[in-house]
């Protein structure tokens, strides 16, 4: 008699190609049993074929194992269900193509993954909830499907005879916008088109991946639901920390049309039933061991190496330490070998092997050259475009939108979005002096023990205002810190004493207009946002004081948030030290000396956090 599967083992099986790419943690969550108890049924289908494993390499996730259906195992389910495994295939993410497909987008993957088993766990805990139905989604999407592009999971839940459908969309930081407006626009367009939910298409939860990302989804939810308030779609908001912080079924969830929480089953929609074509057929009976399998003895090392040298995703083969570079050089180009041994925490030799090794696999570019204020030759590196490619297919967002919006820059020729990078090459000598100012900044703040926890470029700085010509606040940088408790930032302005006076009146003035506009918007803990200003003489540092001064009395603001400095004393005294003017105090202070005077006294100290 040939062997089978025990229920455990198929029943873990039918839960991964549902959700491929679990790990142990995550499936003994959905089981109900011990993470030990769990592996070794995991252990058991590698051993017998059926799976392939692999390790997780991101700086985003710790270390894990996760698992998905080997090519033998695909064929013998596809037969199992009695479909072809093409067929199989359009109706879950299991081929090899899908599963290289989450590879390269890891970080959603595990937080999908997590997300959906917490959901499991928090439900089996409930006395009138059960799980009707969870599966992750192909990415390849067929005209005639019943559920929409740019969505990555299926669910539903069940109390007594009623069903709550929903679709769950993954938001990723570093998509811009234009792409968030672009999936709600595409789902609006799956509303009206002929598809089997008729006029009650089910719920979208959207995990926003932070608060700035919650507010842009918020923003534009309630636009298209203006635009189609005969119709709109049931868009439930959640941002991701706050979900993992409670579970997926307690009252984190929002509308658009209200900024009230609530629990996920009361902001679902209730049915009595759904399309039958999103039911899915329980596993039954399967072989021990798939039967278009190799000899046994090949089976554990085809397990081991299947899924790290068959056709592998560019992506998945970066280590930990190239990716955190990786994102550096997106969002700060022309940095040096240097500059990135200080911001990853490196040793400098190490920085230019990890950079060697990203230009020979084409992810990265440099640029040899001189700055002005220089002696000697170094080397500039920043992204390429299969380098953005490669990101933008991690993030989710078609390439060429990724480019064109987002705060990304690369070298991406012909491409709209080409001039970012192109500004900040031809303004070379101020792209790198910002550059240097930060790092040391950022280095300085970990030997005394201050919290760096976030360093924006100008693109990601962008600050609106309500009033005069512009719209927007542009600083050069802003670095957020938190020092004995409270947290603050420092908005960053290097000048080379190239901007004309008009050109600096309209800027400073702009700052003035926000500072006034923001005065009373401070939070409980939190010191005013303080201007930082690295010039070339001091008598440039009067001018711009003067310049300040004016456009401060205009707005009436009761205290001036600026200090000023040169570049020639920070770079030779550093960012910390007694080099900088606020214009009250005879002679110069230390920075934090500076904050102190300009926001409360703060009352605990804070542990080193690299970001």
């Amino acid at each position: 008699m040939t062997a089978v599967l025990d229920d455990r083992a198929i029943t873990a099986l039918d839960w991964l190609i549902r959700l491929p790419l679990l790990g142990a943690y995550e499936l003994a969550m959905i089981l109900g049993e011990d993470e030990r108890a769990t592996s070794r049924v995991l252990s058991d289908l590698l051993h017998y074929g059926w799976l392939e494993a692999g390790v997780i390499s991101s700086p985003e996730i710790e270390p894990d194992r996760l698992h998905a259906l080997s090519p033998a195992g695909h064929s013998e389910i596809a037969r199992a269900l009695a479909l072809s495994p093409a067929g199989l295939g359009q109706e879950l993410p299991v081929d090899s193509q899908e599963t290289a497909y989450r590879w390269a987008r890891v970080e959603t993957t595990v937080g999908l993954n997590r997300l959906l088993a917490e959901l499991v766990a928090a439900v089996q805990k409930t006395t009138n909830l059960r799980v009707e139905a969870i599966r992750s989604l192909p990415r390849r999407r067929p005209r005639s499907a019943w559920w929409p592009v740019e969505v990555e999971a299926y669910g539903c839940l069940r109390a007594d005879q009623s069903l709550a459908p929903f679709f769950v969309a993954w938001d990723r930081a570093a998509a811009s916008f234009q792409h968030r407006k672009k999936r709600l626009a595409a789902w609006y367009a799956f509303s009206n088109e002929q598809q089997p939910w008729g006029t009650g298409v089910p719920s979208i939860l959207v995990l926003c991946a932070n608060a700035s990302t919650s507010a842009q989804w918020t923003k534009a939810t309630q636009t298209f639901a203006a635009r189609h308030a005969d119709r709109p779609l049931p868009v439930l908001l959640a941002e991701i920390d706050a979900v993992f912080s409670a579970d997926p079924l307690a009252e984190v969830w929002r509308g658009s049309e209200t900024n009230l929480e609530a629990a996920l089953s009361e902001r679902l929609t209730w049915r009595e039933r759904v399309p039958e074509e999103c039911h899915l057929r329980p596993l039954a009976d399967l072989p021990q061991t798939p039967s278009q399998q190799m000899p046994m003895r090949s089976v554990l090392a085809a397990a081991d190496t299947s899924s790290e040298r068959r056709a592998p995703v560019l992506y998945r083969e970066i280590g930990v330490t190239k990716k955190r570079f990786l994102d550096w050089l997106a969002f700060h180009p022309l940095l040096t070998a240097e500059d990135l041994s200080v911001l990853v925490h490196c040793r400098r030799q190490q920085a230019q092997i990890v950079l060697r090794r990203l230009k020979d696999a084409a992810l990265i570019e440099d640029l040899v050259t001189r700055a002005s204020d220089d002696v000697c030759d170094a080397t500039y590196y920043f992204l390429s475009s299969e380098g953005l490619k490669t990101l933008a297919q991690r993030d989710g967002v078609p390439a060429r939108r990724y480019a064109r919006h987002s705060s990304i820059a690369a070298a991406v020729t012909g491409w709209q979005g080409e001039g970012r990078l192109q500004t900040l090459l031809r303004q070379f000598d101020h792209t790198v002096g910002t550059n240097r100012f930060c790092v040391g900044l950022l280095a300085d703040s970990v030997r005394r023990q201050i919290q760096v926890i976030a360093w924006l470029s100008a693109a990601d700085a962008v600050m609106s205002i309500s009033s005069g010509d512009r719209r927007q606040l542009r600083p050069d940088a802003a670095v957020d810190l938190q020092w004995r408790g409270a947290r603050l930032r420092l908005l960053v302005e290097w000048d080379r004493h190239t901007m004309r006076g008009p050109q600096m009146n309209a800027k400073l003035g702009r700052y003035a207009t926000y500072f006034s506009e923001t005065r009373y918007q401070r939070t409980n803990g939190d010191w005013p946002e303080h201007l930082l200003v690295v010039t070339t003489s001091p008598s440039r540092e009067e001018d711009l004081r003067a310049r300040f001064n004016s456009a401060v009395g205009t707005a009436g603001l009761p205290f001036i948030p600026l200090s000023t400095s040169t570049a020639s004393l920070v770079e030779r005294l550093g960012p910390f030290a007694a080099v900088w003017s606020n214009g009250v105090e005879q002679g110069r202070m230390g920075l934090l000396d500076v904050l102190a005077l300009a926001g409360r006294q703060p009352d605990s100290e804070a542990k080193v956090r690299w970001p």
